[in-house]
């Protein structure tokens, strides 16, 4: 993992750590738009007649959505085989603790880039019944990386499988709504602020690149580049490697706060190897 990436998520930026008030609010939240989900939506319908779920959470973090769909499935007397990746092993450990208490659910932690899924796990027999990316992450990945993703992780994912990424449109609510800020306050604690500055713009890579500092001192943590997605677009990515799609919006009119929209794939074609893009176009690879 790019160490300045590391190194913002230990300032917990974004609630995920167990024990932390805001993201055992998050957890619960969370919960909450599974419980709905699985229940509701006809994706589910034949993947709920398995005793047995296979669920795999990419770019987990502390797999805090893979523990809170894991420990509805169990809630529902499912056996669920949990496995969580990420780059970032100091976090993936703590899957552990938001599992507490929670029966039948079998626990496996991987170190492994998102867009090699397929090469990590070759070695394992059966796919998985849920594949979720959460936390709006797909700004980490530009349209070729996001590509590698889509077309690794579809690899993984059995024939009925699912797919579930949680995003919000940034081109509708930051690039129009709100504008793009070449200086801007991402988070205030302790007497500091966490602020990033606009640095560039790759063309061939669609990135804007931001460094990240700590106020007072304007001490360095990353410089990052990142994507900013919409909706539509990530959707029709995805459709080149599923048969169905599902735009599921906000669910406050449920009551439930615990998500943003939710895209959703079903039937993975398998028409394509991941290995077909284990090499990026040289216009990239030069960058």
């Amino acid at each position: 993992m790019d160490s300045g990436l590391e190194k913002l998520y230990e300032l917990h930026i974004w609630p995920m750590k167990p024990g932390d008030p805001d993201a055992i609010k998050r957890f619960n939240g969370i919960k909450e738009v599974f419980s709905y989900l699985v229940s509701t939506h006809d994706y589910f319908s034949d993947i709920l007649r398995n005793e047995e779920i296979n669920v795999i959470d990419i770019a987990a973090g502390t797999g805090i959505a893979g523990a809170a769909l894991a420990n509805i499935l169990s809630g529902m007397g499912k056996k669920v085989n949990l496995v969580v990746t990420d780059l970032r092993s100091k976090d993936l450990d703590l899957v552990h603790e938001w599992l507490k208490g929670v029966s039948k659910v079998h626990v496996e932690t991987i170190v492994c880039d998102a867009t090699t899924l397929h090469k990590c796990l070759s070695s394992r027999k059966e796919g998985f019944h849920i594949a979720l990316l959460w936390g709006y992450s797909t700004p980490h990945f530009n349209p070729w990386s996001l590509v590698r993703l889509f077309g690794s992780a579809s690899y993984l994912i059995v024939d009925n499988g699912v797919f579930i990424i949680e995003e919000t449109d940034r081109v509708h609510g930051i690039l129009y709504r709100v504008g793009y800020k070449d200086f801007l306050i991402e988070k205030e604690a302790n007497d500091r602020l966490i602020v990033s500055i606009h640095l560039g713009y790759d063309i061939m890579k669609g990135s804007f690149k931001r460094g990240f500092y700590i106020i007072p001192g304007f001490k360095e943590i990353a410089k990052l580049e990142i994507t900013f997605w919409n909706i539509a677009t990530v959707a029709a990515i995805g459709w080149v490697f599923y048969n169905k799609v599902d735009i599921v919006a906000k669910m406050t009119k449920h009551g439930i706060h615990g998500s943003g929209y939710l895209i959703m794939y079903k039937e993975p074609r398998k028409s394509i190897d991941p290995e077909a893009f284990s090499e990026l176009p040289e216009i990239v690879r030069g960058k």
